[in-house]
C-alpha cells in the first residue's frame, strides 16, 4: 500500500498508529496476500515499539478498592496507582448493600441466559430492570442489550437501510459510527457541536434520501462535552429525522435528577441508548424509545436479537445499583461533584481551565471526564510514563480510539482528595493542553454557551 495514501486516510492520527497501519496495509494489499505473513511483520514492529517503551500495552489488574488499583504490565512489573481510569463514577460496585443483595440473588436465581431472549424469553430480573429504566428516564419502551456497544450497533442497524441517510457528530463514539456503517445508510459528519454546520448539511443533502437520522453522543466520552438536545430535536423535526442519542457517560452522572442530557434540555431524543458498564457499575446495555420505534429496534436489531440475552447476574447488579442510585442520588452526586470541584479548582490555579463553572449545583454543567493532549502519541506516552512514576494511572487514548492522542482522567466518588491534588499538581508540570470542546451549559437555555473545537 502506498504510504501517501495511508497518510491521507489517517491525517488525523499520529506516528505510532500510522506505522502499524501502514505495516499491515503494505503486506495485505496485493494479490494472494498472506494475512499470516502480515501479522508476523506487524508483530516485529510492535515488539520494537514495546522495547522503546512507545506502545501502550495491556495491564493486568490485580486488585481494586475504589481509589487505588494494583496492576502488572507486560514486563511483569507491579505497581499501585491512584485510579483515574474507572468510569464507575459513583463507585456503586463497591456499595456493600448492593453486594449483599447480589449475593442473595446468586444463591437463588439463574446466573446465565445462555440463549437469545427471542427463543427462551426474559427472566423476571430483566423485566424489572426494564421497568426501572423506563420509569427513571420516562420512556414507553426499554430493550436490554448484551452490552452497550451491541445495543448501539443493533439500534442503528434496525432503524436505517441503504437509501437512508444519517447525520453524525464528528466525535461520536465508535459504536455509533460502526452502527451507521452496518446500516449501509449514507453518512454525513458535522463539526463537533456545530449545529449551524449540521443545519447546512441537512439543507444540502436531506432531500436526496429516504429515511433520515441525527446521531450524537449525549456526553462525549473522550471530551466531556455535551450535545445540545434542543437544537438537535428542532432540526430533526424540521427535516423529518429521528434523533438518536447515546448517553452512556451522562445517565447516572450529571443532571439534577441524574438523567444525563435529559435533565438539561426541554426536549428529549426519539431514541436514547446507554450502557451499564460506566456509572451503573455493572455491565450490559439498554435502549429506550416510544413504542413504535421500540418495535422496529426489537424486531430488526439482529446484533442484539441473535446473541445470548444479557446475563441475569449483570442485570441484577445493574438493577440493585440503579435503585440505590435513585434513592441516594443527592448524596452520591454531592460526593462526586465535591471531588470534581477540588480537581477543577486545582487545575485552574495552574492555568488549566477545563470547565468555566465550579459545579452543577445551579444547573451548570461539569462532568467527571477531563482530557489532556499533546501533539503526538510519543509525546503523550512520555507524559503517561511520568504520571505512572508518580503513582497516577490515567487512560491513554491513541488514535483511532480518540481523535487525538490524549490522556483521560475519569474522576469517581471514592478517589481521595490527596490523590486528586497530586494528579492536578503533576498535570501542571507536563505542558499538556485542553481542547476547547468541554462545554458549559445551563438549564436556562438563553445562557447556553457552546464552545466548538478548533
Amino acid at each position: 500500500m502506498n504510504s501517501t495514501i495511508c497518510e491521507n486516510a489517517l491525517n488525523k492520527t499520529t506516528e505510532i498508529y500510522k506505522e502499524l497501519y501502514i505495516t499491515y496495509g503494505q503486506n495485505t494489499r496485493f494479490r494472494e496476500a498472506s494475512i499470516h505473513n502480515a501479522g508476523r511483520k506487524l508483530k516485529k514492529v510492535v515488539d520494537k515499539l514495546i522495547a522503546r517503551d512507545q506502545y501502550n500495552y495491556d495491564l493486568e489488574v490485580l486488585e481494586k478498592n475504589g481509589h487505588h488499583t494494583k496492576v502488572k504490565n507486560v514486563h511483569g512489573k507491579i505497581g499501585n496507582y491512584a485510579d483515574f481510569v474507572s468510569n464507575s463514577y459513583n463507585d456503586l460496585d463497591f456499595i456493600e448493600e448492593n453486594r449483599t443483595k447480589l449475593l442473595g440473588y446468586i444463591r437463588k436465581e439463574p446466573l446465565g441466559s445462555c440463549i437469545s431472549r427471542k427463543i427462551a424469553g426474559r427472566l423476571t430480573v430483566h423485566r424489572e430492570l426494564e421497568e426501572e429504566i423506563k420509569d427513571f428516564l420516562d420512556y414507553k419502551t426499554c430493550i436490554l442489550g448484551t452490552c452497550g456497544y451491541i445495543t448501539q450497533l443493533s439500534t442503528l442497524f434496525a432503524l436505517f437501510n441503504p437509501g437512508d441517510v444519517i447525520f453524525s457528530d464528528r466525535y461520536n463514539h465508535s459504536s455509533l459510527i460502526d452502527g451507521c456503517r452496518l446500516s449501509r445508510a449514507k453518512m454525513f459528519f458535522y463539526r463537533h457541536l456545530d449545529y449551524d454546520h449540521l443545519e447546512h448539511t441537512l439543507k444540502q443533502n436531506r432531500h436526496r434520501f429516504n429515511a433520515a437520522g441525527i446521531v450524537s453522543d449525549g456526553v462525549f466520552s473522550t471530551k466531556g462535552s455535551m450535545c445540545n438536545m434542543d437544537r438537535i430535536n428542532a432540526l430533526s423535526k424540521a427535516y423529518g429525522c429521528v434523533s438518536i442519542i447515546d448517553d452512556t457517560h451522562g445517565v447516572c452522572v450529571v443532571g439534577n435528577k441524574g438523567r444525563g442530557v435529559l435533565d438539561f434540555f426541554d426536549t428529549k431524543p426519539d431514541v436514547l441508548t446507554g450502557g451499564f458498564g460506566k456509572a451503573f457499575g455493572a455491565f450490559g446495555g439498554f435502549v429506550v424509545a416510544n413504542k413504535s420505534l421500540g418495535w422496529i429496534i426489537d424486531i430488526f436489531g439482529r446484533q442484539n436479537v441473535n446473541t445470548s440475552h444479557l446475563s441475569p447476574l449483570s442485570a441484577a447488579q445493574a438493577l440493585f445499583n440503579l435503585r440505590y442510585y435513585r434513592r441516594h442520588h443527592e448524596q452520591l452526586s454531592a460526593e462526586l461533584f465535591g471531588k470534581l470541584r477540588i480537581f477543577n479548582e486545582a487545575l485552574a490555579g495552574g492555568g488549566i481551565n477545563c470547565y468555566e463553572c465550579e459545579d452543577e449545583g445551579n444547573g451548570n454543567y461539569i462532568h467527571p471526564i477531563f482530557c489532556f493532549y499533546r501533539k503526538s502519541e510519543i509525546e503523550t506516552l512520555k507524559c503517561m510514563r511520568r504520571l505512572l512514576e508518580e503513582g497516577i494511572l490515567p487512560s491513554f487514548f491513541p488514535p483511532p480510539v480518540a481523535p487525538h492522542p490524549s490522556l483521560r482522567f475519569s474522576l469517581h466518588r471514592m478517589l481521595r482528595e490527596k490523590d486528586i491534588l497530586k494528579a492536578a499538581n503533576c498535570l501542571k508540570t507536563l505542558d499538556l493542553f485542553v481542547e476547547k470542546g468541554q462545554t458549559t451549559i445551563s438549564n436556562s437555555k438563553e445562557n447556553w454557551i457552546k464552545r466548538n473545537t478548533t
